[in-house]
Parts: C-alpha cells; structure tokens; sequence
C-alpha cells in the first residue's frame, strides 16, 4: 500500500484510484458508488467506490 500511496503522490492521484485498478485485478468487485462522498484537495466533491470480494 506504501508503493500505491508514494505512486498516487507522484502523479497527483488519489490512492482510490490506483487501489480500485489493483483490487479489480485481483478479483475484487464493485458493490456500490457513493456519489459526492468526499472532497478533493481542489475542493471537488467526488465519488466513493466500494469493493468486495468473497473468501472461498
């Protein structure tokens, strides 16, 4: 996680960006958006995506 936050900060990205692609690889599926849920450093309200995947 360490790596995909230094990563998020080199290239101006949230880390929900680089952790929703990285859970999708691996299996994880979206279970739902929450529009406007937080605001951004530019004071842009954005979206939270939660992901769930089931332990066999």
């Amino acid at each position: 996680m360490r790596a995909a936050e230094d990563h998020a900060r080199r290239h101006e990205r949230t880390v929900g960006s680089v952790s929703e692609r990285i859970s999708r690889r691996l299996g994880w599926q979206e279970v739902g958006i929450v529009p406007r849920h937080f605001v951004d450093p530019h004071g842009e309200p954005r979206s939270s995506v939660y992901m769930m995947r089931f332990l066999d």
